[in-house]
């Protein structure tokens, strides 16, 4: 009986290990096909890889991958240099490539409820946080005080415009908090929203808002507490035109 019970226990111990061993040679071969990708989009973009250069990017190239591809974001210092998507709902792009292959890192893509040029007073654009440190991991790298004063800036390409966005807040939240909130019916209730979300600012910097200035709000996973916590990191910036081209 001991021998028997021994057995069951090493034949279930194998099946556990080539369970796991199948999942992550899944997950290893997903974030290979997801840097190909990225590597791809690069290219066919022809965007320069000096930031101050003349910016252009070959709009139609990346729209004959993907139509839904809206926009593109850099920010210095990290890994996030990616076309911007928005579909029809949040849910899509959570779990699909900006190719539109099954991938757990998803896409970044813009809130659905945005206008896609940027013309919404605070656009919100999502990304996943995950172990490989792509997507928006990197936006955590700003909760270091010292990279946080010597990266003020992030940059969004349109087919329209390209922006030069000032970044004045940094700092965690929870998903269901004031900072989701995109309900802005006068001037006084959108001075209140940019009021709160500089308070909230872990580091001071000193930027000028107004109740005319449009914002952009990076928001990704804070995996401090977990995939599936309620927290998140979010990053704002002010949407400034430039005239880089």
């Amino acid at each position: 009986m001991k021998k028997i019970i021994l057995n069951i226990i090493l034949v279930v111990s194998i099946c556990i290990f080539l369970f796991s061993g199948f999942h992550l040679i899944k997950i290893y071969y997903s974030e290979h096909k997801q840097s190909e990708e990225k590597q791809h989009f690069q290219q066919i973009s022809k965007r320069p890889e000096n930031i101050n250069d003349e910016f252009k990017i070959d709009w139609d190239a990346l729209k004959n991958v993907n139509k839904d591809i809206i926009a593109w974001i850099s920010v210095p210092g990290t890994t996030i240099d990616y076309p911007i998507v928005q579909g029809t709902d949040n849910q899509y792009y959570l779990t699909h490539s900006a190719q539109k292959n099954e991938y757990v890192g998803g896409a970044v893509f813009m809130d659905y409820q945005m206008n896609s040029n940027f013309e919404f007073l605070n656009t919100i654009i999502y990304g996943h946080s995950i172990t490989n440190g792509e997507m928006f991991t990197d936006i955590e790298k700003f909760t270091n005080k010292e990279f946080y004063e010597n990266h003020p800036y992030l940059y969004i390409y349109t087919p329209k415009k390209n922006y030069r966005c000032e970044i004045f807040s940094m700092y965690s939240t929870k998903d269901s908090s004031k900072t989701y909130d995109l309900n802005y019916p006068n001037e006084e209730s959108w001075k209140e929203y940019l009021d709160y979300v500089k308070e909230k600012a872990e580091f001071n910097r000193n930027t000028e808002l107004s109740v005319d200035d449009h914002i952009v709000t990076l928001s990704t996973c804070n995996l401090n507490y977990g995939i599936h916590s309620d927290v998140r990191y979010v990053l704002h910036a002010k949407l400034v035109e430039w005239k880089n081209y």
